[in-house]
């Protein structure tokens, strides 16, 4: 049987959701203690932990998201999550099917469960935040730009990459 597919912010306390047509992006407030049942999302996620903890269970096996981490969630992929007595603040992205296959290789590791620390998508993920909850007529263009750059930094870190840009 089939699991649900639900929304990236069912159960969050609040949150905010800017759709950018190739983009959806959800900053979410996850209660502490909350258990969501194994389920599924329509499409893939890319989640950045921005405060607190939380695990997304997949085959049985737990990956615990603490500050900094990415966990990256194929769409169709059954899981189930469980939010740590402090709670969770959860930057999640899930770009548009034709989004992903337009970035061609770079957005290959977007095809599989990933889970790493990138302290680099960590500030791209609390600039995008910042930007979502004080809007402007550039947010839109803003926020695209820092979920592309927040992509191409989670790929880089996914494959171990851990070059750093000659300085200008």
């Amino acid at each position: 049987m089939p699991r649900p597919s639900l929304p990236v912010s069912l159960g969050s306390a609040r949150f905010r959701t800017l759709d950018l047509g190739g983009l959806l992006i959800t900053d979410a407030w996850f209660p502490p203690h909350l258990v969501l049942k194994a389920h599924t999302h329509d499409r893939t996620v890319l989640a950045v932990t921005l405060a607190g903890n939380w695990d997304s269970v997949m085959d049985r096996r737990p990956r615990v998201s603490q500050v900094g981490m990415v966990l990256t969630e194929p769409a169709g992929e059954s899981h189930a999550n469980h939010f740590a007595g402090g709670g969770a603040r959860v930057l999640i992205m899930q770009p548009d099917p034709a989004r992903i296959d337009a970035l061609a290789d770079s957005g290959r590791f977007l095809d599989r469960v990933n889970h790493f620390s990138a302290p680099a998508a960590l500030g791209l993920a609390r600039r995008i935040s910042v930007e979502m909850q004080h809007r402007d007529s550039a947010t839109p263009l803003a926020v695209e730009g820092l979920g592309l750059e927040l992509l191409a930094a989670a790929a880089r870190a996914s494959d171990g990459h851990r070059r750093s840009l000659p300085p200008l």
